[in-house]
Order: structure tokens, then C-alpha cells, then sequence
């Protein structure tokens, strides 16, 4: 599952939304992320990071939930679809949220490959990921090393 928490700030405080999100890589020079909240959720109407678009439109809404539900049923033997659902239901669903599109500006990482553990714990943890089939990530960690 592809998923982000839009992270807001309020009178109380930090708020995150947990969302499940779309990369839309084409979208600026770093790409957009797509997700959809309540529309009875506030964080959607406060500024973020990056450029926040709101899409109120209910055929672009309509369009990501066909697109997330794509995405994340695809696994499935039998996955579910939009179109499972009686339409006068999806229409009313769609009424009641709100597309949110988060236009990235700057993308900020910290890279944590157990650099800072003795070199006994950096060796299981390459061991496991040979063992799981992953040599791309156990040479990362083994290049990290301090």
C-alpha cells in the first residue's frame, strides 16, 4: 500500500491525516501526490510543504477513486471496482470528499542503514536481506558502514 500523512499545522498543534496516495510522477519537476480526505476533514484547507491543489470537481475525484481503488485491489484474485458499487452510492460518496494533490517542491531524505551499529548487528542485518532475496539492499548497507 502507497500511503502518506498529511501533516498540518493548528491551534492545537501538528495534526496527521493518514491517506492513502497516488505518485503522479509527470506532474511538476518532482512529481504530485494524489489522495482524497473528508471534505468534513480540515487539513485540506490549511497549506502544506509543496503546493496543495484541492480539487472539488467531482469528475477528478471520481477519477482518483477509480484510480486507488485500481491500484490497491489489484493484488487480489478477485479485486473489487468502482463499478461494483450502485452508481447512486459512488455518486454520493464522491459529493462527500475531496481531492487533494500535493505538487512536491522539495524532497528531503535520511538515509538509515544501521551505519550506527556495531559492525555484528550491520552483518546480521545484510545476512537477512540475502536471505530474503534482496542483494541491491544488503549492499547498500554493507557500503555504508561508518
Amino acid at each position: 500500500m502507497v500511503a502518506g500523512d498529511l501533516v498540518t499545522s493548528t491551534d492545537g498543534g501538528l495534526v496527521a491525516t493518514f491517506l492513502p496516495v497516488l505518485l503522479d510522477a509527470g506532474r511538476g519537476s518532482r512529481g504530485s501526490l494524489l489522495g482524497h480526505l473528508a471534505r468534513n476533514n480540515d487539513p485540506w484547507q490549511r497549506a502544506v510543504r509543496g503546493e496543495l491543489v484541492v480539487h472539488d470537481e467531482t469528475a477528478w475525484v471520481g477519477a482518483l477513486v477509480r484510480r486507488l481503488t485500481d491500484r490497491h485491489e489489484a493484488h487480489r484474485e478477485d479485486p473489487c471496482s468502482v463499478d461494483d458499487a450502485p452508481a447512486r452510492f459512488t455518486a454520493g460518496r464522491r459529493r462527500a470528499i475531496v481531492g487533494v494533490e500535493l505538487v512536491i517542491s522539495r524532497v528531503e531524505v535520511k538515509v538509515k542503514m544501521s551505519q550506527n551499529r556495531p559492525e555484528r548487528d550491520i552483518d546480521g542485518v545484510v545476512t537477512g536481506l540475502e536471505q530474503e532475496g534482496r542483494p541491491e539492499a544488503a549492499a547498500m548497507v554493507d557500503r555504508s558502514r561508518s
